[in-house]
């Protein structure tokens, strides 16, 4: 990747997990610590899925043009860098394990966070609502995200939302639901111990509702 920082000269900033780049990262478990020109700057931040560490060095790329002091990075370590719902790991009372990314939902983020549900061991269940403003090719998203998560193996597929609703699928557990109740009437019946819950849509959607519902069962 490549962080362009002054278009008129042309100067850039490449970060990357080799560290050929200007910015890259070591990774122990789910600690990452960074470094600039081989030279560490930030250690042990805790990221649970390796993307949000791309998405940091980015962020560091941009502090970097910016002038910040070794100092002014060593502060970020006692910053929360949690956001509500995105990527949330939630145990339950069942030792059910939900996956709160509701915070909102693309194609491209909708995808990573099925990545995430993908790798994960245990019995693997998507509750995906719609996505937003995509235009004129909404139909076309909806069905790739389909696709995607069949082809990923994930063994419940629970959809809700217009858009989620007139979808082609070869899953035979593939459901539609049309409101948030029925859905999780329907979840309760097919939860395992092993069970772990994605649960993604838009904004709009308010998937972090069902949240609750599912942490008390």
């Amino acid at each position: 990747y490549e962080l362009l920082v002054n278009d008129l000269g042309h100067k850039k900033i490449t970060f990357g997990s080799s560290n050929q780049a200007d910015i890259y990262y070591e990774r122990e478990n789910d600690l990452y610590s960074f470094y600039f020109q081989n030279k560490k700057i930030i250690e042990q931040i805790k990221f649970c899925v390796e993307h949000n560490a791309t998405n940091f060095m980015a962020a560091i790329g941009a502090a970097i043009a910016l002038d910040f002091s070794q100092e002014e990075f060593k502060l970020i370590k006692n910053f929360d860098l949690k956001i509500p719902h995105r990527l949330e790991f939630i145990n339950t009372k069942s030792d059910v394990l939900v996956i709160d990314d509701c915070y909102n939902a693309n194609p491209s983020s909708m995808k990573k966070a099925i990545d995430v549900l993908s790798k994960m061991g245990g019995h693997k269940i998507a509750l995906i609502g719609d996505m937003a403003e995509l235009g004129e090719r909404s139909e076309k998203y909806h069905q790739d995200i389909i696709n995607y998560l069949e082809e990923k193996k994930i063994d419940l597929i629970f959809r809700i939302g217009g858009r989620f609703k007139n979808i082609k699928t070869n899953h035979e557990n593939n459901f539609w639901f049309p409101s948030k109740e029925s859905l999780i009437e329907s979840l309760k019946k097919q939860l395992k111990s092993n069970s772990i819950i994605l649960i993604k849509g838009s904004r709009s959607m308010k998937m972090e509702d069902m949240i609750e519902d599912i942490q008390n069962y």
